[in-house]
């Protein structure tokens, strides 16, 4: 297994779809494209996606 270093930093404020950042007020994550998710998962998505 290969474990690689990510930088954390706006991945649960950044949308997986089209990459847009949005300010996040409670838990639950909605872009303007019309992504809707929990906000630890759409952080989860933006980590998986760089590595």
């Amino acid at each position: 297994m290969v474990v690689k270093k990510v930088n954390p930093e706006y991945t649960s404020q950044t949308c997986p779809t089209c990459k847009a950042r949005n300010k996040v007020t409670d838990r639950m994550y909605q872009c303007g494209c019309g992504y809707r998710g929990h906000r630890d998962r759409v952080g989860a998505l933006n980590i998986a996606q760089t590595t």
